[in-house]
């Protein structure tokens, strides 16, 4: 299941307190949310920190251990 902008709108509002666990916003509070983060984005995208792409990559860690 994709996360989706309204996911992440409730999840923020959940985290601010502003509603509780489980609540979805109103219509109108969703709206007003979703366009900030539009703006949020468009300001991110206009300074080239593009939020969009995602680049999948491997890490391999190494662990030393030193018995004394």
């Amino acid at each position: 299941m994709a996360y989706t902008a309204q996911d992440l709108i409730n999840d923020m509002l959940d985290d601010l307190g502003v509603i509780f666990a489980g609540d979805i916003p109103n219509g109108t509070e969703s709206n007003a949310c979703l366009r900030r983060l539009n703006d949020l984005q468009f300001s991110l995208d206009i300074q080239r920190l593009n939020i969009n792409n995602f680049l999948q990559t491997s890490i391999s860690a190494v662990a030393a251990m030193t018995f004394g």
